[in-house]
This record gives structure tokens, sequence and C-alpha cells, in this order.
């Protein structure tokens, strides 16, 4: 496990000392030290922000690669910010965490011992060029629409406002369907007929084994920053919930008993939505999130309440359904109920 980083531990010139220092320093800072720290998140977005755009241009991701070895990273500290900021609604500092994620996801790579962790990052970095993706179209298209002069008293608004890309279904499935590999991995292709009769067996459509991919890159021993494993990323809490044992081996690892842990829950959140797209929703952002936002909005749909969820979440739930059309040809939303 790489040592965590220390100031004074590698030499770093301006601005890209301010980079790794805000990504994985500053609000690498663990979780429950946080709590008692009166933190102004959204001035060091901007902060980050400003730094990042005035280097985007010159980027090297060579550099910023050398850099994070050297420093000897703990790449759970930049995978805990990013984790939060997919559980957060602003798109802008998802997307600019693209490029350096890229180069996080190259050092891990280079070392087999962070295989589980770079499986994990390689499907949330999806989330993270989708959202440079949609900020960049939103901008193009605001530059493109001629606004109308004001009223001569009016004060025009502020051209710094932030960028919330309106949900469409068909839009972004149809995005993240050009973003999904032709092909599966070669170990999908082999546990995906197992993993499927697990999922019969329990009553729930197979076709939904395909959140493996998205959860995992199908790597059993996959790793979140957080502390959830395995090909459907299980919690500890979770896990004991569903009758997986972390000790004195982590049952998480064992891909059929994942599975079916996975499917009793997909039938629990099923009986409690009613709605498949929302069961996902569940299963990626907790049932009662999903289940206190519809009662706040009073809305029935994934639809309805998308635009107030998390941003993974918002993604997830199209990036499912793109993947299950393109594995399968089967569109979720007329997905038969839990047997």
């Amino acid at each position: 496990m790489p040592r965590p980083w220390r100031p004074g531990s590698c030499t770093f010139v301006a601005p890209y000392r301010f980079m790794v220092l805000l990504t994985v320093g500053v609000l690498g800072i663990p979780f429950h030290a946080r709590a008692e720290w009166e933190i102004d998140w959204d001035l060091i977005r901007q902060a980050g922000g400003t730094v990042l755009r005035e280097v985007q241009d010159g980027f090297d991701g060579r550099h910023v690669r050398a850099l994070l070895a050297e420093a000897d990273i703990d790449w759970t500290l930049t995978g805990r910010y990013m984790d939060r900021m997919l559980q957060g609604r602003d798109w802008e500092s998802l997307a600019l965490l693209h490029p350096y994620a890229d180069a996080l996801l190259d050092v891990l790579e280079e070392d087999d011992v962070h295989a589980g962790a770079a499986d994990w990052l390689r499907q949330r970095i999806d989330y993270l060029a989708m959202a440079d993706r949609y900020v960049q179209r939103e901008r193009e298209a605001t530059a493109a629409t001629p606004s109308p002069s004001p009223p001569v008293r009016q004060v025009p608004p502020p051209s710094t406002a932030r960028v919330r890309p309106p949900f469409h279904w068909d839009a972004e499935t149809r995005d993240w369907l050009a973003r999904i590999p032709a092909e599966p991995s070669v170990f999908a292709q082999n546990i995906v007929p197992d993993l499927k009769h697990v999922f019969e067996g329990e009553g729930i459509p197979a076709v939904l084994v395909w959140l493996a991919e998205v959860e995992s890159s199908f790597n059993p021993h996959a790793r979140s920053p957080a502390g959830a494993v395995g090909l459907f990323q299980f919690m500890p809490a979770t896990a004991g919930r569903f009758g997986l044992r972390l000790e004195p081996v982590d049952q998480r690892v064992d891909p059929l008993l994942s599975a079916r842990a996975a499917a009793r829950y997909l039938r629990i959140l099923y009986r409690q939505f009613d709605d498949w797209q929302l069961a996902l929703a569940a299963y990626n952002a907790g049932e009662g999130r999903v289940g206190r936002i519809l009662a706040q909005s009073g809305g029935t749909q994934f639809g309805h309440i998308a635009d107030r969820l998390p941003l993974e979440t918002r993604m997830y739930v199209p990036r499912i359904a793109a993947l299950v059309h393109k594995r399968e040809q089967v569109d979720i939303r007329f997905l038969p109920a839990p047997l």
C-alpha cells in the first residue's frame, strides 16, 4: 500500500503543486476528521477550479503522472474526494477532475497490487468524462444562443452561472451507448452465465447481472476508497444485511455469493419502489435517499427526480440502461417484476 503523501516528500513546480495538494492533500482529509471542521467547500472548489482552468491549455498528463508516482500518493485520498464530488451536484468540479483521474489511473495500472482500485476508478472515470461532455455541450449551446438585449435599467445576469444540464432519458442513454465497449471482458463472458443462473434463481431478471460491469469492471477484488468490495460493490454493513461474512474470509469477493446478495437487494428495492429505474437508483444512492427525494418532490418516476439525485446516480441509471441494451437488446423500463 502506498505511503500517505507528506508535504515535502517531492518537489513540485507551480501550479502543479497546488493542484495535487488540492486534490489529494487538503481535500484528502479523512471524513471522520472533516466532521469537526468548518470547511467552505464552495470556496475550495472555486479556488481549485481557477488554478485548473489556468493550466488547462498546457496540461501535460505525463508530467502529472510523474508527480503522482514520485509523491507515492495514497490513491484513496483522491478517490474519496472524487467520490464526494460524484455524490454532489456540481458538474464543473466533476468535469475538472477528469484529466487528473486519468493520470492517477495510469499510475495504479502500473502496479498489480492496485488492480482492484484501478478497476473501481476506471468505471468512475466514465462519469467524469460524461460530466466533461455535458459541461462543454451546455457552454457551447449557451454561447451559440443569442441573448435578447436587456431593458435599459436591468442588470444583466452574471456569466459565471453554474452549468445544470437538463435530464433527457433518450439522449443520455444514447450518449452512454457510444461509450460502452463493443465486447465485455473475457472474464465477464465466462462468468455471466453463472451469475444469470443465480439471478434467475432469486426471481430477478437475468440481464441485470450487467450491473457488475459498471460497479467493478467484473473484477471480484475491485475495491472502492470507501471500502466497498466485489463484483457488486457491497459495503460492510450491506454485506452483513444479506448474509455475506467479512471474516475469516471476505465473502464479498465470491462472485456467486455476492450475486445472490445483489439479487436479493434488488428484489427488496423493486418491491419498495415498484419500478426498475428507481430500484437501480436506490441501489446506487440508497433507498432512504431516493425515498426522501420522491416524497419531497412529489415525483413517482426516475425522470421526475433525476436532477435532484447525486450526479453519479443521475448518470448511473441511464448508463445501466444503455449497457443492458447493448449487451442484451433489452429495455430495462419493460423488465418484468421479480417473481
